[in-house]
């Protein structure tokens, strides 16, 4: 016997250690670097929103300029034609220096151009204002973006014009503009401490024209490929970077020395509670051998004999303890039946009992309670009209409708004669009431049948469960609630 129980704790061990050092391995690997991967994705994505956010600080940063500019009484006159010298006089080789402008238009209202410049702030010498750009940025008025003029990007902002109340209806427009170099690569790449490098043509990139974002997610490092498309043109800028996958390789170094780690210490310790559960074996066989003992000789009154005081010890003094609780619970049993032989109910005692449990549990979880103290209305006279077998089949009547409309949970005790008890858990008095409502519904639709020769009708009184109250009281205030609804009863009936 002592050889099989071993033979079996070997082979179930070695199993469960085998499944405890594949799981160990396996889960922590799949979790951690499944964190290490939305580490790294929430990393990147960090990094996009960098270069998306500053390239639109790139593409606005002259858009409070050109409102400033549009909403001067100056600038409006200008373009109304009435001559004066203030635009010619401010918008210098040093505005253009100063604010990194490359271009500066004005349109009239009737968007026919009034004032025209260009000028290389890098170069310090003026420049020829594109035709194209002269007439394609006039289609785009109250606006930040980027065009496509003869294969170069040129960034604009936008204003229609007005006074400076701003009470006149906008007119005309004027655009700052700058063309968008490698330089500004280089500005970027340096603000963000990224090597960026930019493209101007989508052809080269399809997957791009699927959406604004594209990551080529490989083994060392995720290239990353943000698109800011042309307002002219289904062309664009593409910016690419790369994003180093130090948080996943880094990890994953580390993961595989802590695994490793991990399975050792595993190991020893298995081999260690192995040697202890065949030391446990051993005291395990003369247990056995006792309950064998007391299979054999079928007497309850026979007990296991106990030495010492470890765990296996332990054992022996539950199962004696057990024995002595089935010998009580047996004696229990046959002088207290539970349930009512009438109704199939429980009986007052074990109702009682159960009542008592449940407030024990509601008191330490706070959780809701509700009883409703039940009576069967005219039982007497039905049983001196129509005989005693009437009488119960009432009773049996009522308790079936009840059965058929509490909630899966909730529990009937016959208190005694025509009295019943429905405990309904984890339920408020409003739900508990629906509940009787039902109930009563369904004796009503008995009575319109004409199943029984007698009206059936209950008289009910629901309480729900206050803070700290017995049982007793609990259960005399429902009784109490039951009194004021049957004298309703009477009173209807007279």
């Amino acid at each position: 016997m002592v050889v099989k129980i071993r033979t079996k704790i070997s082979i179930i061990f070695g199993i469960f250690l085998f499944i405890l050092v594949f799981a160990t391995i396996a889960i922590n690997y799949y979790f951690t670097m499944n964190s290490y991967n939305t580490f790294q994705k929430q990393y990147v994505s960090r990094e996009i929103k960098r270069v998306d956010t500053e390239m639109d600080n790139t593409i606005q940063k002259h858009r409070l300029l050109v409102w400033d500019w549009a909403y001067w009484d100056e600038t409006r006159d200008y373009i109304s034609g009435k001559k004066n010298s203030f635009v010619e006089t401010n918008i210098v080789d040093l505005f253009f220096n100063e604010q990194s402008i490359n271009y500066v238009l004005l349109y009239n209202k009737d968007m026919e151009t009034v004032f025209v410049k260009g000028y290389d702030f890098k170069k310090n010498e003026e420049i020829t204002v594109p035709e194209d750009f002269v007439n394609v940025v006039k289609d785009y008025p109250n606006c930040s973006g980027i065009l496509d003029i003869n294969g170069e990007s040129i960034v604009f902002s936008s204003s229609r014009i007005s006074d400076s109340g701003g009470k006149t209806t906008p007119e005309g427009l004027i655009v700052f503009a700058y063309k968008f170099t490698n330089d500004d690569v280089e500005r970027l790449s340096s603000v963000l401490n990224l090597d960026i490098t930019a493209r101007t043509r989508l052809y080269d990139y399809q997957d791009q024209k699927k959406g604004k974002v594209a990551i080529d997610d490989q083994k060392e490092s995720s290239t990353v490929t943000i698109t800011q498309n042309y307002l002219n043109s289904e062309d664009g800028i593409i910016l690419i970077f790369k994003v180093n996958n130090d948080i996943e390789i880094i990890g994953g170094k580390s993961l595989m020395k802590a695994l490793l780690m991990s399975v050792f210490n595993i190991i020893i310790l298995g081999i260690v509670i192995y040697i202890i559960l065949l030391r446990i074996a051993r005291r395990i066989e003369k247990l056995s051998e006792d309950m064998s003992n007391i299979n054999s000789l079928h007497e309850a009154d026979y007990r296991v004999l106990v030495t010492g005081n470890d765990e296996v010890s332990k054992l022996g003094y539950s199962v004696n303890n057990m024995l002595d609780k089935i010998v009580d619970m047996n004696t229990k049993l046959v002088e207290h039946a539970t349930i009512d032989n009438l109704t199939g109910a429980y009986n007052r005692r074990a109702g009682i009992e159960k009542l008592n449990s449940i407030i024990g549990h509601v008191r330490q979880t706070g959780a809701d309670l509700t009883i409703c103290f039940l009576d069967i209305n005219d039982l007497k006279c039905v049983n001196d009209k129509f005989g005693h077998k009437a009488g119960d089949d009432y009773i049996k009547s009522v308790v079936q409708c009840a059965v058929n409309n509490i909630r899966e949970g909730d529990l009937i005790c016959r208190l005694g004669g025509d009295e019943f008890l429905i405990i309904f858990k984890n339920c408020v008095k409003k739900d508990a009431a629906k509940v009787l409502e039902r109930i009563e519904k369904e004796m009503k639709a008995i009575n319109e049948a004409g199943i029984h020769e007698y009206i059936m009708s209950i008289s009910k009184g629901i309480v729900p469960y206050k803070v700290n109250m017995e049982t007793s009281d609990f259960i005399e205030l429902a009784d109490k609630k039951m009194y004021f609804d049957k004298a309703k009863y009477k009173s209807k009936k007279k």
